[in-house]
């Protein structure tokens, strides 16, 4: 099963995404993310052993971590607005999201899965940009100062994620809440 770890996003934010995704969904070449697909990933575990996943689970569940309060603001692509294959939102508040994706990685090497290679960006994907990129420059300057209102961070979610002919279908395997303070 493929798995992935992430941040569900509120009903508002998503709202607030949507018509972003309408308008490049229209564009060609461009893949929007369904709506109720948008998220944050923490951790990409890939191809897991069904075997492996009550261990996933156990090690998900030693993540402690103080809900932060975060917001979706601003726009990028990866690898470079110049060059984009993915476009996304970012997020303020990062910092504290780069801290529970480092308890994430660390709760789970001892099963195995290798660190990500590159830092932790924090973003929410948009789309994903398919052969040669439309003019997007409009995209760029138009939601340059997107900022969603705030919301906490109360749990992370492990996902399986089914790949379909019509795109990821994800089903939550497990919950996980932050601590109290």
């Amino acid at each position: 099963m493929r798995l992935f770890v992430a941040v569900p996003l509120p009903e508002a934010v998503r709202d607030a995404l949507a018509p972003i995704l309408r308008r490049l969904s229209a564009l060609p070449g461009v893949k929007a993310v369904e709506r109720e697909n948008l998220h944050i990933t923490l951790k990409f575990l890939g191809e897991v052993d069904e075997r492996k996943l009550e261990d996933v689970v156990g090690a998900l569940r030693t993540v402690q971590f103080i809900p932060p309060t975060i917001s979706v603001s601003g726009v990028g692509a990866f690898p470079s607005p110049s060059r984009p294959r993915v476009l996304w939102a970012g997020v303020t508040g990062g910092e504290a999201l780069r801290d529970l994706a480092a308890r994430v990685e660390s709760a789970l090497a001892p099963l195995g899965f290798r660190p990500e290679a590159r830092p932790f960006h924090p973003h929410v994907t948009l789309a994903r940009v398919k052969g040669a990129a439309p003019d997007l420059s409009w995209f760029f300057s138009e939601y340059a100062q997107l900022k969603t209102e705030s919301f906490v961070v109360n749990a992370f979610v492990l996902f399986k994620s089914t790949l379909t002919p019509r795109g990821p279908i994800y089903e939550e395997i497990a919950r996980f809440a932050g601590v109290d303070i």
